[in-house]
């Protein structure tokens, strides 16, 4: 998390979408060890990027699945 912080403060460095980023980035914060597991920063990006993409389409986000428990604790992860 500390590298996405930095990355966040270096001014070389663009992001292609930085709300959709920060908003990942307090998603996984917020994460919970479920059984040993913790939830990835990538899984997050997923969900938060792929809402930001169907919404952009006017289009309602149904969630995404995953067999990962430690991403189904995540808004819009649903168990498959």
């Amino acid at each position: 998390m500390k590298t996405i912080l930095h990355l966040f403060h270096e001014p070389s460095i663009v992001f292609e979408n930085g709300p959709v980023v920060w908003k990942a980035l307090n998603t996984y914060k917020k994460a919970k060890d479920i059984k040993g597991k913790e939830a990835g920063f990538a899984d997050a990006l997923i969900v938060c990027k792929s809402r930001y993409i169907i919404e952009k389409m006017n289009e309602e986000f149904a969630g995404v699945y995953s067999l990962d428990k430690a991403a189904q604790q995540f808004d819009d992860v649903k168990k498959p």
